[in-house]
């Protein structure tokens, strides 16, 4: 079974901050592409792997008193209280889903880190219902470069990529969504992908730092030095210092009516 690379445990307030600086420079994209699917109340949602639960509380907001929202995460302590939304621990590794049961099924940062996630996008793909939409997001983190050569940042920053890999997780899945989506049967997949360039200083090299120290100790067993990785966080704060961040990939499509193909 894959190991997540960034547990809220040990230091859970350090976690929480990152989560919150992911939310800040996710939602937009995410909520863009919610607005092109047209969430509507009434609607019955599932935010698998909600995190600190933004996203959750958006579809909440958007569903109304006529609708739903369950949100699912190994630790539901960031998700908090929010009208119209159920929250609730769960593996989506082992745990199983309601069948055919939502018209959204909403997913964020969740299959990069999973070696079994060609299995939980199957459950996911069960858990719509015909007719409903599947909304996969996920980082491509190899996109993460300086504006000129810098060997020394790219060495951590392939380190990262190596820690996710050796933790069974897929660090450049992006572009790979829209393919999965319809191996597993989903119908009129459309996607949109988000990168920006970034000053040091700025919103993403924080989380990017912010992300280094989290791993740090997986970074320095891969032979990295620390002045590589000083020299990387010096980057990251440096505001003349301009660099490539992550790419985000999201994905939606239709479940159809009847059965889907075999992804095998």
């Amino acid at each position: 079974m894959s190991t997540y690379i960034l547990p809220q445990e040990p230091d859970r307030e350090r976690e929480r901050q990152r989560l919150a600086l992911n939310q800040s420079y996710l939602d937009p994209h995410t909520i863009r592409c919610l607005d092109a699917i047209g969430v509507a109340p009434g609607w019955r949602c599932l935010d698998a792997g909600a995190g600190g639960g933004s996203i959750s509380r958006v579809l909440a907001d958007r569903v109304g008193a006529t609708g739903s929202v369950l949100a699912l995460d190994l630790d539901t302590t960031l998700l908090g209280e929010h009208p119209n939304l159920t929250v609730r621990r769960h593996d989506l590794r082992a745990d199983p889903l309601p069948e055919s049961a939502f018209d959204l099924v909403h997913t964020r940062l969740l299959l990069t880190h999973l070696a079994e996630r060609e299995e939980v996008l199957s459950r996911l793909v069960g858990a719509v219902r015909p007719g409903g939409t599947l909304v996969v997001g996920d980082f491509t983190y190899a996109t993460v470069r300086r504006n000129r050569p810098d060997t020394r940042f790219e060495r951590v920053t392939e380190a990262y990529a190596a820690v996710s890999r050796r933790a069974g997780g897929d660090p450049a899945i992006g572009p790979a969504l829209p393919g999965m989506l319809e191996r597993h049967g989903i119908t009129g997949v459309r996607a949109e992908a988000s990168r920006g360039y970034h000053p040091g200083g700025s919103l993403m090299a924080e989380l990017i730092g912010m992300t280094f120290d989290r791993i740090r100790e997986q970074i320095l067993a891969l032979g990295i030095g620390e002045t590589d990785l000083a020299h990387a966080h010096r980057v990251l704060r440096d505001p003349s210092a301009g660099f490539y961040g992550h790419e985000l990939w999201t994905a939606w499509g239709t479940r159809p009516a009847g059965p889907g193909p075999d992804p095998g």
